[in-house]
């Protein structure tokens, strides 16, 4: 079965931790993906919840280390409250019953390209120029 997302390294910040972190949420979609194609929608429903919990504690640590610069990192962090929204709005609807959807997953997955290309590639540059260390 193809993957629903691929990591690419177009996606890297160049700090190991971070790009681990950013490939264990490609990896819970494409578990997303795999147990909605198989029809196990109750499993689907679970691991949204736990993409949520883990996109919550990614935003802490990226947030985390974004704060200890000298650059203002707003418009970054405000992306990510888009997508804490858009996931926590998420678990709430399946939570009442209805279907993850191929919808909700391509809404995620555009975020997530759009998120590295728009935020991260910037955050990674910042901090390469900085010379900082992994978190």
């Amino acid at each position: 079965m193809t993957a629903f997302m691929e990591w690419k390294e177009e996606y890297s910040v160049e700090n190991d931790f971070l790009d681990d972190q950013h490939r264990n949420l490609i990896g819970m979609i494409n578990q997303i993906y795999d147990d909605m194609d198989k029809g196990n929608d109750e499993e689907a429903k679970k691991l949204v919840k736990d993409l949520y919990i883990y996109t919550q504690h990614h935003v802490i640590t990226e947030e985390r280390k974004m704060r200890i610069k000298d650059k203002d990192f707003t418009s970054h962090c405000d992306d990510h409250d888009r997508i804490l929204a858009t996931l926590s709005a998420g678990v709430e609807k399946f939570r009442q019953g209805q279907k993850v959807t191929i919808d909700f997953l391509d809404a995620y997955k555009s975020w997530f390209h759009d998120h590295f290309a728009a935020c991260d590639k910037e955050m990674g540059v910042h901090f390469r120029q900085r010379k900082d260390q992994p978190v």
